[in-house]
């Protein structure tokens, strides 16, 4: 562990598939072991996926964010960069399959070495919007830059336009700062990317998920506050239907690590 032996082309990739009423998965597609990919996100109507490919292994190399043809298998970039350090996603869908939304972070600065692989330095977050074009010209970002002192934590559209939230440092416990460890914000932007309304959650927002009803567009939001922050862990999950968030439920961090919002 202390002295791992990099092997080339070692990375196993492949996307499997589980379908209601399916006892096992099935093998979606694979990728070369020279590359590493995570965040495989389909699209509605399930012919495209949008996934993050980087390095497998390696500090030189193109990292990005894709878009994959189920059955042709072309492969289209979205954002890339020859910086293993940025990432990218988790990514959102529109109901129509023609724009994406995710998380851009650009590192400042190149890989650091470290024992047994590299580290990346701390750097600049966006949220990303993204058409999908149909053909091979460049995808044109609108980058959208969250409230200092704020990180983004999840994504999702609505019948507005985009719902993000943030974890941000205002109102954090005394003597205690994080991104994650203060005000928790709900966003809602335009699909321009101008703020349309704020709703704040409760204090903390360690990790999130927001997920879309395809019919109506409101959302579902988890929040889970962060432990050891200075007040009472909780998960919670929230509805907001583009005017007004309102609590579904709440629990015990005791009672459930992650509560998982799931289209209904």
């Amino acid at each position: 562990m202390e002295c791992p032996r990099w092997i080339a082309n070692s990375c196993k990739n492949t996307v499997e598939a589980l379908s209601p009423g399916q006892s096992g998965f099935n093998t979606v597609f694979k990728v070369p072991g020279s590359e590493a990919i995570s965040e495989v996100v389909p699209d509605p109507a399930g012919n495209e996926v949008a996934l993050t490919m980087a390095p497998c292994l390696s500090t030189h190399g193109t990292t990005g964010l894709f878009v994959r043809g189920l059955i042709s298998g072309r492969r289209r970039a979205i954002a890339t960069s020859d910086n293993p350090c940025d990432g990218y996603g988790p990514t959102a869908w529109n109901q129509a399959g023609t724009e994406l939304a995710f998380f851009l972070d650009r590192a400042d600065g190149r890989p650091i070495t470290m024992a047994g692989g590299f580290g990346c330095p701390t750097g600049r977050d966006y949220l990303a919007l993204a058409p999908i074009n149909a053909g091979s010209a460049p995808t044109k970002l609108t980058l959208i830059r969250p409230d200092r002192g704020c990180l983004f934590r999840a994504v999702a559209f609505d019948t507005e336009g985009i719902v993000a939230d943030e974890g941000c440092n205002r109102h954090s416990p005394p003597n205690q700062g994080g991104a994650h460890l203060g005000q928790a914000v709900l966003v809602q932007y335009s699909p321009h990317g101008h703020v349309l309304t704020r709703k704040l959650l409760e204090l903390g927002l360690e990790d999130s998920i927001i997920a879309t009803e395809p019919r109506t567009g409101d959302v579902l939001v988890t929040q889970d506050q962060p432990a050891n922050s200075g007040y009472k862990e909780r998960d919670w999950v929230w509805e907001f239907d583009g005017r007004h968030l309102r609590p579904v439920a709440n629990y015990a961090s005791e009672d459930a690590d992650q509560i998982l919002a799931i289209p209904w």
